[in-house]
């Protein structure tokens, strides 16, 4: 047995190296390509790779570079079978199969047709020595499997064969759905129905002719889309650099050890997807132009804005017509386009234009990365702006704390209070040392925010007993006067002036002497209701304390 495991690791310490292999092939596919020009191995690879495939030789030579460009760039071997590689073997055998078929015909007889293939083939390797190639069958792989199909079904049914594994392998190559094809198909079609009738009734739509737009230019429709997205890669490296800068000027020399999360540990907003929403859109245009017009609402569809949940329709509407007509509609617009809600903003702010707002029939995901890396460069020093989401336009929104100054996150349940409360825990972590923000947490149902325990932005571990909150919000009161008892003495009013004040008095100071700025506080309260039926009294007045005073001295509430 001890025999038997040595010569094991010995079979795998002298295992040959992958990416030797990968070197291999990509030489044997480059000699293959140079042919004649490259000697006795050039005429043998293009040889044997004329005599398997025919005048398709440079898709062989082509797959031995991509397959040994693989192997070593990624150090593995590919996955053999997937649905891509069905569909990519599906197309080359049909297209060698047709090449070949004049071959077959020449031949007159189906079981010479290979015999036939292999002396022409040798007879063209030898004339390949004189750089003299004429053959142009489809090698012996595709003599194989048109002989085999004319022997089994003869010709006609053969080319319809070909011709069907032709367009599956298109199709599992592209992973493209036969039902998407034939939607694509059928909508170009309706497109030039549509067209060729708009030209006809061109003298009935009086009422649409006094707009001064050509009729080419009112079928363009501006569309704005989630996926037109910067190269995420370069917004995460732009968003490093600054705030690296924003540390230059802004070090406090506390927790100078302490490294800030790296952007990159947040998960990357993955691709979906969207194809149902730009079908979708395309049918709703006609389908809401259509519905105005039944009710004497002459308007037309100009932006669609895709948001990650909501879509967005701009519709230009006929000078005359009354703001509550259209508002009026909201009940049949959604009836017609078999929505869940619809709402009508008319106007839109700032725009001369009327905005309906359908649900989207595929949500988008948003990221928290891509919210945080979006901050603007110059705000990049404010430790308490915190990723909210995107807006209906898709835009991203972020807020700064300190200047709303309190927050209140209300909404039904399952409306996302839970995920904002996170994302703004999750701002404040990614980009604030300990030093610079304290973080005060009561989470009465002990599920939400427990798992922040052992951060060491914490004041205090998360506070999951009512009655001991009540104790921790008396505390921040008494922060909140200390505070201001030192603000009194230095003669200054909130805590960026005395924060400024400080950084003035350590340039004289020795490193060891310097006095620690003062860190902004964040009181985050979940489940306020639960937490209002143990100790409403003491809790109501620390709060009201806290919103009607502590803005100034850098004490927030998020509840």
């Amino acid at each position: 047995m001890a025999k038997r495991k040595t010569r094991r690791e010995e079979s795998s310490k002298t295992k040959f190296p992958i990416e030797l292999l990968g070197i291999l092939y990509i030489i044997i596919g480059v000699i293959g390509f140079l042919g004649y020009k490259a000697n006795i191995l050039g005429t043998l690879f293009k040889g044997f790779a004329m005599f398997l495939m025919g005048t398709f030789d440079f898709i062989l030579l082509s797959l031995l570079i991509i397959y040994g460009g693989f192997l070593l760039i990624k150090r593995k071997r590919p996955k053999s079978i997937s649905i891509r590689m069905i569909g990519l073997f599906l197309i080359i055998i049909c297209l060698l199969s047709l090449a070949h078929k004049e071959y077959l015909i020449d031949a007159g007889n189906v079981s010479d047709t290979i015999s036939k293939t292999m002396k022409t083939t040798v007879d063209e390797f030898n004339r390949c020595i004189n750089a003299k190639v004429m053959f142009n069958g489809g090698g012996v792989i595709g003599a194989f499997f048109i002989s085999l199909l004319y022997a089994l079904v003869g010709e006609v049914a053969s080319l319809i064969i070909i011709f069907v594994l032709l367009f599956a392998g298109l199709i599992l190559f592209f992973n493209v759905s036969i039902s998407d094809c034939i939607s694509w198909v059928i909508d170009k079609f309706r497109s030039r129905e549509e067209d060729e009738d708009d030209d006809e009734e061109d003298d009935e739509d009086e009422e649409l002719e006094e707009h001064p737009h050509e009729k080419d230019e009112d079928k363009r429709v501006v569309v704005s889309s989630l996926n037109e997205l910067k190269n995420q890669k370069e917004i995460e490296d732009e968003y490093e650099e600054a705030l690296k800068e924003s540390y230059k000027s802004n070090n406090t020399n506390l927790y100078s050890n302490y490294q800030l999360p790296n952007i990159a540990l947040l998960d990357s907003l993955k691709s979906k997807n969207t194809k149902e929403n730009e079908i979708e859109i395309k049918k709703n245009i006609g389908i809401l132009e259509q519905v105005l017009k039944d009710f004497e609402v002459y308007a037309k569809v100009r932006e669609v804005h895709v948001g990650p949940s909501v879509t967005q329709y701009e519709l230009e509407i006929k000078s005359g017509t009354k703001m509550s007509k259209v508002t009026g509609l909201h009940s049949e617009i959604a009836l017609a386009l078999a929505a869940k809600d619809v709402r009508i903003q008319a106007p839109i702010p700032g725009k001369n234009t009327v905005g309906v707002e359908i649900p989207n029939k595929v949500n988008s995901s948003v990221s928290l990365k891509e919210i945080i890396t979006s901050f603007p460069k110059d705000k990049l020093d404010n430790k308490l702006m915190v990723a909210l989401g995107k807006n209906i336009m898709g835009e991203p929104k972020y807020c700064e704390i300190n200047k709303t100054p309190h927050m209140l996150v209300a909404g039904a349940t399952g409306s996302g209070k839970s995920v904002c409360i996170n994302c703004i825990i999750g701002s404040i972590l990614m980009r604030a040392k300990p030093d610079e923000v304290k973080l005060i947490m009561v989470d009465p149902k002990k599920v939400e925010l427990s798992m922040y325990n052992g951060i060491p932005h914490l004041l205090q571990p998360v506070v999951t007993d009512p009655k001991k909150a009540s104790i921790a919000l008396q505390k921040v009161v008494q922060e909140m006067e200390h505070r201001y008892d030192l603000f009194s003495d230095s003669k200054t009013k909130n805590i960026e002036t005395y924060n400024g004040y400080l950084k003035k008095k350590n340039e004289s100071l020795p490193e060891e002497s310097k006095l620690p700025l003062l860190p902004y506080i964040v009181v985050i309260i979940d489940e306020l209701a639960d937490l209002m039926l143990v100790a409403s009294k003491e809790v109501e007045d620390s709060i009201m304390r806290i919103t009607q005073m502590a803005r100034a001295a850098g004490i927030h509430l998020v509840v």
